[in-house]
């Protein structure tokens, strides 16, 4: 690697090259800096898929697949807990009483019912459901987004991989084994709030336009003089990758994707005023600009203690509500069949209620069987795939495992599952081994 500031003198203004640079480097994510994360610009696939984009939404903690997505109203109370059911607009076909909004939106999405892998860890279960690899200690795999990114790059000027809400709470690198800059561009924050604003879109505080300005004609002449001395194609593509962070910074249409305020109130309002719902809302305007892979997550499903009465207060509702605006607003405008919805936590939740003084009506985890949600993206709504047992202990018929999903992920979005990356120590690794495409579920 050329350390293009070595041995050179500060500039007029005080600062050296490095620091004129400073206002496209900005940390992101684990060191990454905008420079390093445009670097996933990369040769993609076709887009052979009918999927353009995909949302993610990620539940940390491990949903209550029971009291959610696939209950079980003919068991007793030590299985079912108090919740009842509600029918779906597709007959047969049931959801939580705290999901009305999301029943009438059956006919878009599929349920997975049959998801197991037996991992009962937080870090164990969430590492495996959005890779679609066992947990190595020897090698982290990449997520699925920072996979599409490497294998498809960018679309527009915003990054190809966003990460929304709250980080995670494991010591995860998204990009795995990829070079660093196939991480997400990580926005935290409520977008709810009043005051939420995207770092690294706009100027440091304190960095006027025309200081902007001059720092990038400075560095313009700094490389002009490194390309009279020598031209490589690391100078080159550093060129590139500079002048992707100045245009993100500098694009009115990266400063506009994340402006919630341009949205009618009744749109937000159909969202959910809180944290997921703007959230949600949020994610469809990035997928709406060119971003291909949005992952929003989400904690507080780790319910042991009063698991009924953290879902029915705050949960379920604000669940309900992101969900289905988010179904309805992409088929509205037309989005929905070149966005693919998946909805899915680390693992589920037990499935006989614990009703100790300690625990008061907990569920503990249980990675033997969870409920994973598919919409759009040339999935064909109105469907179950698979099923639990009588208790929701154990997959009845038809087993789904993460590969299976990340295999569907990458065939929807027209990336053959069998591509293959290369790790840092020369081994090519493709980018899910045993996972099958679940052809049933496409439309």
């Amino acid at each position: 690697m050329i350390d293009l500031t070595r041995g050179y003198t500060r500039e007029c203004d005080g600062v050296t090259r490095r620091e004129f640079i400073k206002v496209g480097s900005l940390p992101l994510l684990g060191g990454l800096t905008l420079p390093q994360l445009f670097r996933a610009e990369s040769a993609g696939a076709a887009e052979s898929g009918k999927a353009k984009s995909v949302i993610l939404l990620n539940m940390i903690g491990g949903p209550s697949h029971q009291d959610i997505f696939d209950p079980k109203p003919e068991n007793t109370q030590e299985y079912k807990g108090p919740f009842s059911v509600v029918p779906t607009n597709v007959p047969g076909i049931y959801l939580s009483e705290h999901m009305p909004l999301t029943a009438r939106c059956m006919d878009k999405f599929a349920l997975l019912r049959s998801v197991t892998h037996g991992r009962g860890d937080h870090e164990g279960g969430n590492r495996y459901m959005l890779s679609g690899w066992k947990p190595n200690p020897v090698l982290e795999y990449p997520n699925l987004g920072s996979a599409v990114a490497k294998a498809q790059g960018f679309r527009t000027a915003l990054p190809p991989y966003i990460h929304l809400l709250e980080t995670l709470h494991f010591d995860q690198t998204p990009a795995g084994y990829l070079p660093s800059e196939f991480n997400p561009f990580s926005v935290a924050g409520d977008p709810n709030n009043a005051g939420f604003s995207v770092q690294d879109i706009n100027l440091p505080q304190g960095i006027a336009g025309d200081r902007y300005t001059r720092r990038k004609s400075l560095l313009g002449r700094v490389d002009d003089l490194f390309r009279s001395a020598e031209s490589t194609d690391q100078l080159r593509s550093m060129d590139k990758f500079y002048q992707r962070a100045y245009g993100l910074i500098s694009s009115a249409e990266a400063k506009a994707a994340f402006d919630l305020k341009k949205e009618s109130d009744p749109v937000r309002d159909r969202y959910g005023r809180n944290m997921l719902g703007q959230g949600a809302l949020l994610a469809r305007r990035l997928v709406e600009r060119g971003v291909r892979f949005v992952t929003i997550s989400r904690g507080g499903w780790d319910t042991h203690h009063r698991n009924f009465e953290a879902l029915s207060r705050d949960r379920l509702p604000e669940l309900d509500r992101a969900v289905s605006g988010l179904l309805e607003d992409l088929a509205t405008k037309g989005l929905l069949d070149e966005t693919l919805v998946v909805w899915m936590g680390e693992f589920g939740r037990t499935p006989k209620v614990d009703y100790s003084s300690q625990w008061q009506g907990g569920r503990h985890h249980w990675p033997h069987v969870q409920t994973v949600m598919l919409a759009g993206g040339g999935i064909r709504g109105g469907q179950v795939y698979g099923s639990s047992d009588a208790q929701a202990a154990y997959p009845k018929d038809n087993p789904v495992k993460p590969e299976d999903i990340a295999a569907t992920v990458f065939h929807c979005l027209g990336i053959d599952p069998d591509t293959e990356f290369i790790t840092p120590l020369g081994r090519p690794t493709k980018l899910t081994e045993g996972g099958e495409v679940l052809r049933k579920l496409l439309a």
